[in-house]
């Protein structure tokens, strides 16, 4: 019996966030994740994602072709994930410029569940939602080992036909470009961790329900190679060996706008 996602993370460790926000910005990392101060708020968007996630696996593990689960009671799991979200958060919710309130929100999630359901197709099999992993990052050459183990969880693993598929699911404001999909972190640790549970053979596929005003399903392959697995490794002892030597530097750019140290930042 696998541990859960919520175990593993009262366990020291990093993740593809953590990492995504050395990247983002280091002085960010730093409060959060050394000195782990408490952010003044915190974006809508995160629990509009969680709660997507949780409408979206409640249509993939219980509906099927004779029956499927009514949009009626999809939108009510988003509405209960996501109002149970904001209010159990100790923090300030900030809305997007676009839906300034919970409603208009939910009204959003609503259209995009339907885009989803109507365009992406069931699956034969689902063989896990949210499915958790812990890695063990070793550079195949070297030998050098991270410190702490890197977590998540893969939001899918389906079958089609005889083929698996690894699915990483998306709510975002607009259609990714190539680049997003090409230098993306998540498909090369889904890769990593589907390989670690014996579905060496699974594809990665980038699914994106856009949030736009006629929201869209985008269906994008993510091609990976042992290449990107020691990408990963490599990006990962970098960010160790930059905390260690204290590499806290601000990035400035649009990302202080909603960047909830803004104020903690300024000199």
């Amino acid at each position: 019996m696998s541990t859960s996602l919520a175990v593993l993370r009262k366990r020291p460790h990093t993740s593809a966030s953590a990492l995504k926000t050395f990247l983002t910005c280091p002085r960010q990392y730093f409060y959060r994740y050394v000195q782990r101060i408490t952010a003044a708020f915190r974006s809508a968007s995160l629990a509009f994602g969680h709660a997507f996630h949780a409408a979206v696996g409640l249509h993939l593990m219980k509906s099927s072709e004779e029956r499927a689960v009514s949009p009626e009671e999809l939108v009510e799991t988003f509405r209960q994930v996501f109002l149970v979200e904001l209010s159990e958060s100790s923090i300030p919710i900030l809305c997007d410029d676009e839906e300034q309130s919970a409603g208009e929100m939910i009204d959003k999630a609503s259209q995009m569940l339907a885009t989803f359901t109507g365009q992406f197709p069931l699956p034969t099999r689902v063989l896990g939602i949210e499915v958790p992993f812990e890695l063990a990052l070793r550079h195949p050459i070297t030998g050098e080992a991270t410190e702490l183990p890197l977590i998540g969880a893969m939001d899918a693993i389906v079958l089609f036909d005889v083929r698996r598929r690894v699915l990483e699911l998306k709510s975002a404001k607009r259609k990714w470009g190539a680049d997003q999909v090409d230098y993306d972190l998540q498909p090369t640790i889904y890769r990593r961790a589907a390989n670690n549970l014996g579905f060496s053979d699974a594809e990665t596929e980038l699914v994106v329900v856009t949030k736009a005003k006629t929201p869209t399903l985008c269906r994008l392959p993510c091609a990976r190679s042992q290449r990107d697995e020691v990408e990963l490794v490599e990006l990962a002892l970098s960010v160790e060996r930059a905390v260690r030597g204290g590499i806290d530097y601000r990035r400035r750019d649009w990302h202080c706008r909603t960047c909830g140290y803004a104020q903690r930042c300024s000199p």
